[in-house]
């Protein structure tokens, strides 16, 4: 009981950080950036995940997303309580510390950063870090049909591509992993793309 309440207060203060520090809204649409969050979190809640992953989701984008005016680090998340746990897996699963919201990154210091974490990623081999971001992945397949089609194609040529390869060996038997792959699937088709078969047929 003690654990479930613990877990409800997280939430709820992992909820209040997000929904006050990542502002704005999300590209190409009315809706709060934050939001995002909440529905990765749902997701890994939905496949069966532990409430340190779950919370985890929740947190994600926080740190290279908060609010210049007043960052949110890695330190700060442990100093609120969070467990050393979460706290390992929202550094897996993002792109860069909060010293990035110092300097405007280029397209490509943002393409650079994107594969270091990829990297880091894939020397871990941690299956719950990687579970973060397949929810991450597939929530934006869901809402990427509002970006100009060059940016949908970058998640359907290259983002989702990558994370179902190389989380495979982990969780291709997971029923997140199918929902991601059932997700790029059908976005595929409907920008009338040839990939998915290869995929499919490797």
């Amino acid at each position: 009981r003690a654990s479930m309440s613990t877990d409800a207060a997280l939430t709820a203060l992992a909820r209040g950080l997000v929904s006050t520090r990542i502002l704005g809204n999300r590209k190409n649409s009315v809706e709060p950036a934050w939001q995002h969050s909440q529905r990765v979190a749902q997701s890994l809640e939905k496949h069966g995940f532990s409430s340190d992953v779950i919370l985890a989701g929740w947190l994600h984008d926080l740190i290279e997303d908060s609010d210049p005016q007043h960052p949110v680090t890695l330190e700060d998340l442990a100093a609120l309580g969070f467990s050393d746990r979460t706290v390992a897996l929202v550094d897996l699963a993002t792109h860069s510390s909060s010293t990035d919201h110092a300097q405007k990154l280029t397209q490509r210091q943002k393409d650079q950063r994107w594969v270091r974490m990829l990297e880091r990623l894939d020397a871990a081999a941690d299956a719950d870090a990687w579970a973060v971001k397949l929810a991450d992945v597939t929530d934006n397949l869901r809402g990427c049909h509002v970006m100009p089609t060059d940016r949908q194609m970058v998640f359907y040529q290259l983002k989702a591509p990558v994370y179902l390869e190389l989380s495979a060996g982990l969780l291709g038997q997971s029923s997140l992993y199918a929902e991601l792959l059932e997700e790029f699937v059908t976005g595929a088709r409907r920008l009338g793309l040839s990939l998915y078969r290869d995929l499919l047929s490797s």
